[in-house]
């Protein structure tokens, strides 16, 4: 019977799960804006140096539901960046009018996540927007950039995201930057 009590919550929101629309409402345009790119891809990111770092990205686009006032089907983009030299482990996940920004890192290193909507909770990061920015004298217009409060030796110190574009660059805590477009 205690075993009952304690499915009963579970069994209950699979229940109402399964009453909603089976149509998740769509991303708007704002949020979907900042998820790109669309398709899975790589890319080379270059250093200050002109060394390469070949970046993974998968793309998978599926449904989220959310307790509010009653259960709700979103529809969801969730965006991996798993860089083949750097401890940089990014997911980037939108869904209504939030777009959450996790730096998965290794076995025994905090998971720390930012997310972002109506309203702005960091934990673990500091952040900075700028409407026009310059990495490695290019310009980019519409930048977050995420500062790692406390770095591990091989972490990221920061990373750079671009409206329309996505993961731009990154610092890594040794101080070398990354970007995704060669230097001018």
């Amino acid at each position: 019977m205690k075993k009952l009590h304690l499915l009963l919550p579970f069994l209950l929101l699979l229940l109402l799960a399964s009453c909603t629309k089976d149509t998740p409402n769509p991303l708007p345009a704002e949020t979907r804006d900042w998820l790109a790119p669309e398709f899975s891809t790589t890319r080379t990111f270059y250093s200050e140096l002109d060394e390469e770092d070949l970046m993974q990205i998968t793309v998978k686009n599926h449904s989220k539901y959310s307790v509010k006032k009653n259960v709700i089907n979103y529809q969801a983009v969730t965006i991996n960046f798993e860089s083949q030299k750097q401890n940089l482990h990014l997911e980037v996940e939108g869904y209504d009018t939030t777009i959450k920004l996790t730096s998965k890192a290794d076995p025994g290193e905090p998971r720390v996540t930012i997310a972002q909507g109506h309203y702005y909770t960091y934990q673990g990061f500091d952040r900075e927007y700028f409407p026009d920015f310059q990495l490695l004298g290019n310009n980019i217009q519409f930048v977050e950039k995420v500062v790692n409060v406390s770095p591990t030796a091989t972490s990221i110190k920061e990373f750079y995201y671009a409206k329309n574009a996505g993961l731009i660059g990154y610092k890594t805590s040794d101080g070398k930057l990354w970007s995704w477009l060669k230097t001018k």
